[in-house]
Protein backbone atom coordinates (compact mmCIF):
# COMPACT_ATOMS: atom_id res chain seq x y z
CA UNK A 1 0.00 0.00 0.00
CA UNK A 2 2.85 2.34 0.82
CA UNK A 3 4.73 1.69 -2.77
CA UNK A 4 1.21 2.67 -4.40
CA UNK A 5 0.70 5.41 -2.51
CA UNK A 6 -2.48 4.08 -0.74
CA UNK A 7 -3.23 5.06 2.88
CA UNK A 8 -4.77 1.81 4.25
CA UNK A 9 -6.97 1.78 7.15
CA UNK A 10 -7.08 -2.13 8.81
CA UNK A 11 -10.12 -3.05 10.84
CA UNK A 12 -10.39 -6.22 12.43
CA UNK A 13 -13.66 -8.60 12.51
CA UNK A 14 -14.49 -12.09 14.44
CA UNK A 15 -17.65 -11.82 14.05
CA UNK A 16 -20.36 -11.37 11.05
CA UNK A 17 -21.55 -8.38 13.37
CA UNK A 18 -18.21 -7.29 14.14
CA UNK A 19 -17.50 -7.02 10.13
CA UNK A 20 -20.98 -5.50 9.67
CA UNK A 21 -19.79 -2.51 12.13
CA UNK A 22 -16.67 -2.11 10.32
CA UNK A 23 -18.29 -1.68 6.75
CA UNK A 24 -20.47 1.03 7.81
CA UNK A 25 -17.78 2.69 10.15
CA UNK A 26 -15.54 2.67 6.79
CA UNK A 27 -18.68 4.50 4.65
CA UNK A 28 -19.07 6.92 7.44
CA UNK A 29 -14.95 7.94 6.90
CA UNK A 30 -15.60 8.20 3.17
CA UNK A 31 -12.95 5.69 1.85
CA UNK A 32 -12.55 5.27 -1.30
CA UNK A 33 -12.53 1.39 -1.70
CA UNK A 34 -13.10 -1.93 0.65
CA UNK A 35 -10.95 -4.82 0.54
CA UNK A 36 -13.26 -7.50 2.23
CA UNK A 37 -12.33 -10.84 3.81
CA UNK A 38 -16.04 -11.98 3.94
CA UNK A 39 -16.54 -14.44 6.90
CA UNK A 40 -20.04 -15.67 5.26
CA UNK A 41 -20.74 -15.45 1.40
CA UNK A 42 -24.39 -15.01 1.77
CA UNK A 43 -25.67 -13.86 5.50
CA UNK A 44 -28.25 -11.64 5.40
CA UNK A 45 -26.43 -9.14 7.78
CA UNK A 46 -23.37 -8.91 5.43
CA UNK A 47 -25.87 -8.04 2.44
CA UNK A 48 -27.38 -5.21 4.38
CA UNK A 49 -23.85 -3.52 5.27
CA UNK A 50 -22.79 -4.40 1.97
CA UNK A 51 -26.18 -2.30 0.26
CA UNK A 52 -24.93 0.86 2.56
CA UNK A 53 -21.34 0.42 1.02
CA UNK A 54 -22.95 0.34 -2.61
CA UNK A 55 -25.45 3.27 -2.05
CA UNK A 56 -22.00 5.32 -1.21
CA UNK A 57 -20.52 4.29 -4.33
CA UNK A 58 -17.48 2.51 -2.79
CA UNK A 59 -16.10 -0.64 -4.35
CA UNK A 60 -15.71 -3.83 -2.82
CA UNK A 61 -12.79 -6.03 -3.17
CA UNK A 62 -13.65 -9.41 -1.96
CA UNK A 63 -10.25 -11.78 -0.74
CA UNK A 64 -10.41 -15.79 -0.85
CA UNK A 65 -14.30 -15.60 -0.75
CA UNK A 66 -16.72 -14.34 -3.97
CA UNK A 67 -20.16 -12.63 -2.25
CA UNK A 68 -22.95 -12.39 -5.00
CA UNK A 69 -23.90 -8.86 -4.21
CA UNK A 70 -23.23 -5.66 -6.78
CA UNK A 71 -21.09 -3.57 -4.44
CA UNK A 72 -18.35 -6.53 -5.01
CA UNK A 73 -16.05 -5.22 -8.43
CA UNK A 74 -13.75 -7.88 -8.15
CA UNK A 75 -12.42 -10.67 -6.05
CA UNK A 76 -8.72 -12.02 -5.30
CA UNK A 77 -7.72 -15.21 -3.95
CA UNK A 78 -7.16 -18.74 -5.29
CA UNK A 79 -8.92 -21.01 -7.53
CA UNK A 80 -10.30 -23.15 -4.68
CA UNK A 81 -11.79 -25.59 -6.37
CA UNK A 82 -8.69 -26.42 -8.68
CA UNK A 83 -6.35 -26.03 -5.44
CA UNK A 84 -8.52 -28.55 -3.45
CA UNK A 85 -8.60 -30.75 -6.11
CA UNK A 86 -5.23 -30.31 -6.22
CA UNK A 87 -4.55 -31.85 -2.98
CA UNK A 88 -6.37 -34.48 -3.03
CA UNK A 89 -5.45 -35.64 -6.47
CA UNK A 90 -2.07 -35.77 -4.63
CA UNK A 91 -2.70 -37.98 -2.01
CA UNK A 92 -5.24 -40.27 -3.67
CA UNK A 93 -2.35 -41.05 -6.10
CA UNK A 94 0.08 -41.95 -3.14
CA UNK A 95 -2.54 -44.43 -2.25
CA UNK A 96 -2.45 -45.78 -5.91
CA UNK A 97 -6.49 -45.09 -5.95
CA UNK A 98 -7.24 -47.26 -3.25
CA UNK A 99 -8.18 -46.58 0.88
CA UNK A 100 -10.23 -45.37 3.04
CA UNK A 101 -10.37 -41.57 3.38
CA UNK A 102 -11.78 -39.05 5.73
CA UNK A 103 -12.47 -35.06 4.94
CA UNK A 104 -12.23 -32.32 6.94
CA UNK A 105 -14.56 -30.23 4.77
CA UNK A 106 -14.39 -26.49 4.38
CA UNK A 107 -17.35 -23.99 5.87
CA UNK A 108 -19.77 -24.23 3.33
CA UNK A 109 -21.26 -21.07 4.55
CA UNK A 110 -18.31 -19.05 2.61
CA UNK A 111 -17.79 -19.16 -0.93
CA UNK A 112 -14.56 -20.90 -0.60
CA UNK A 113 -15.21 -23.29 1.70
CA UNK A 114 -18.04 -24.41 -0.65
CA UNK A 115 -15.86 -24.44 -3.56
CA UNK A 116 -13.35 -26.73 -1.90
CA UNK A 117 -15.88 -29.44 -0.87
CA UNK A 118 -17.73 -29.63 -4.46
CA UNK A 119 -14.40 -30.16 -5.70
CA UNK A 120 -13.72 -32.86 -3.38
CA UNK A 121 -17.06 -35.14 -3.91
CA UNK A 122 -16.10 -33.85 -7.97
CA UNK A 123 -12.80 -35.59 -7.52
CA UNK A 124 -14.14 -38.50 -5.50
CA UNK A 125 -15.95 -40.09 -8.57
CA UNK A 126 -13.03 -39.73 -10.68
CA UNK A 127 -11.39 -42.57 -8.26
CA UNK A 128 -13.95 -45.52 -7.59
CA UNK A 129 -11.41 -47.33 -5.19
CA UNK A 130 -11.12 -44.40 -2.90
CA UNK A 131 -13.87 -44.91 -0.31
CA UNK A 132 -15.24 -41.77 1.76
CA UNK A 133 -15.27 -42.89 5.48
CA UNK A 134 -16.11 -39.63 7.26
CA UNK A 135 -16.77 -36.25 6.53
CA UNK A 136 -17.32 -33.33 8.85
CA UNK A 137 -17.77 -29.75 7.79
CA UNK A 138 -15.00 -27.18 10.05
CA UNK A 139 -16.43 -24.02 11.54
CA UNK A 140 -14.59 -21.06 10.03
CA UNK A 141 -16.77 -18.49 11.96
CA UNK A 142 -16.70 -19.08 15.59
CA UNK A 143 -13.70 -18.97 17.67
CA UNK A 144 -13.51 -22.56 18.42
CA UNK A 145 -9.91 -23.69 17.06
CA UNK A 146 -9.74 -25.23 13.76
CA UNK A 147 -6.90 -27.62 15.22
CA UNK A 148 -9.06 -28.70 17.73
CA UNK A 149 -12.24 -29.41 15.25
CA UNK A 150 -9.32 -31.75 13.57
CA UNK A 151 -8.73 -33.32 16.25
CA UNK A 152 -12.25 -34.13 17.38
CA UNK A 153 -13.40 -35.39 13.87
CA UNK A 154 -10.16 -37.24 13.60
CA UNK A 155 -11.00 -39.41 16.60
CA UNK A 156 -14.56 -39.92 15.29
CA UNK A 157 -13.20 -41.51 11.91
CA UNK A 158 -10.76 -43.97 13.23
CA UNK A 159 -13.42 -45.04 15.75
CA UNK A 160 -15.98 -45.34 12.39
CA UNK A 161 -12.68 -46.47 10.53
CA UNK A 162 -9.88 -47.55 12.13
CA UNK A 163 -8.43 -48.93 8.71
CA UNK A 164 -8.43 -45.29 7.61
CA UNK A 165 -5.20 -44.69 4.95
CA UNK A 166 -5.39 -40.82 4.75
CA UNK A 167 -7.26 -37.63 5.77
CA UNK A 168 -7.72 -34.61 3.60
CA UNK A 169 -8.43 -31.14 5.19
CA UNK A 170 -9.46 -28.44 4.03
CA UNK A 171 -7.03 -26.14 6.11
CA UNK A 172 -3.73 -26.73 7.60
CA UNK A 173 -5.10 -26.31 11.29
CA UNK A 174 -7.55 -28.86 11.00
CA UNK A 175 -4.79 -31.03 9.01
CA UNK A 176 -2.19 -30.41 12.40
CA UNK A 177 -5.57 -31.73 14.50
CA UNK A 178 -5.87 -34.95 12.48
CA UNK A 179 -1.43 -35.30 12.47
CA UNK A 180 -1.43 -35.00 16.43
CA UNK A 181 -4.93 -37.91 16.78
CA UNK A 182 -2.90 -39.83 14.47
CA UNK A 183 0.90 -39.79 16.16
CA UNK A 184 -1.10 -40.30 19.46
CA UNK A 185 -2.27 -43.35 18.48
CA UNK A 186 0.86 -44.51 16.27
CA UNK A 187 -0.68 -43.92 12.89
CA UNK A 188 1.67 -41.26 11.80
CA UNK A 189 2.30 -43.22 8.37
CA UNK A 190 -1.57 -42.07 7.66
CA UNK A 191 -1.04 -39.50 4.65
CA UNK A 192 -2.65 -35.91 5.72
CA UNK A 193 -3.12 -33.10 3.24
CA UNK A 194 -3.97 -29.30 4.52
CA UNK A 195 -4.41 -25.68 3.08
CA UNK A 196 -3.28 -22.40 3.46
CA UNK A 197 0.72 -22.91 3.91
CA UNK A 198 0.98 -21.32 6.82
CA UNK A 199 4.22 -21.37 8.66
CA UNK A 200 3.03 -24.93 11.30
CA UNK A 201 1.74 -26.97 7.66
CA UNK A 202 4.76 -26.18 5.63
CA UNK A 203 6.94 -27.33 8.97
CA UNK A 204 5.30 -30.47 8.78
CA UNK A 205 5.61 -30.47 5.08
CA UNK A 206 9.22 -30.04 5.44
CA UNK A 207 9.20 -32.93 8.66
CA UNK A 208 7.09 -35.31 6.72
CA UNK A 209 4.41 -35.54 9.01
CA UNK A 210 2.18 -34.00 6.50
CA UNK A 211 2.52 -35.07 2.90
CA UNK A 212 1.19 -32.01 1.26
CA UNK A 213 -0.66 -28.19 1.85
CA UNK A 214 -1.95 -25.72 -0.52
CA UNK A 215 0.58 -22.18 -0.41
CA UNK A 216 -1.79 -19.71 -0.40
CA UNK A 217 0.53 -16.78 -0.39
CA UNK A 218 -1.17 -14.40 1.34
CA UNK A 219 1.25 -11.39 0.29
CA UNK A 220 0.52 -12.04 -3.44
CA UNK A 221 -2.88 -12.03 -2.42
CA UNK A 222 -2.68 -8.74 -0.90
CA UNK A 223 -0.04 -6.88 -3.84
CA UNK A 224 -2.63 -7.98 -6.22
CA UNK A 225 -5.92 -6.19 -4.13
CA UNK A 226 -3.72 -3.20 -3.67
CA UNK A 227 -3.07 -3.22 -7.29
CA UNK A 228 -7.11 -4.05 -8.33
Amino acid sequence: AAARQVSQNTLRARTVTEEGAALTRLVGQGVDAIALRPLLSDDPELLRCLDKVRAARIPVITLDSFVDHPAVVSTVGLDNWAAQALAATYIFDRLHGRGKVAFLAGDPRSASGAARNASFHDLLTRYPGIQLAYEANMDWVTQVSRRTQGETHTRVALDAAPDLAAVVASSDEAALGAIDVLEERGLGNRLVSGYDGLPDGLLAVHDRRMAATIRQGPLAIARTAIDV
